[in-house]
């Protein structure tokens, strides 16, 4: 069953320009690595500087894996964490069939 993962940022205003450039550069690991199903891109159309990445894995142990990867000294993505004005928000959802 795919397992979805979603994450909330806030873009720093002083980095709104590369942005989009940096997620771009991100999510090109993101999308390749094993078990990702799609990497979807939202901002928000109230207020441009709110990001939520909506990734989609073939199951809860795919993205798991991909964590320990970003966890790494190679997978750490620095350029995307810089862009951060606070905490990111991280929530996991599950698909909840015959609803």
């Amino acid at each position: 069953m795919s397992h979805y993962v979603d994450l909330q940022f806030e873009i720093r205003k002083e980095a709104l320009d590369r942005a989009n450039d940096v997620i771009r550069e991100t999510l090109k690991a993101t999308r390749a690595f094993e078990g990702n199903l799609s990497a979807t891109v939202l901002r928000s159309t109230e207020d441009n500087k709110v990001v939520n990445i909506l990734t989609v894995w073939e199951q809860a142990s795919d993205h798991a894996a991909y964590l320990d990867f970003r966890s790494s000294k190679e997978g750490t993505p620095v350029e995307l964490f810089a862009l951060f004005a606070e905490d990111p928000i991280s929530r996991h959802w599950d698909v909840q069939t015959g609803v």
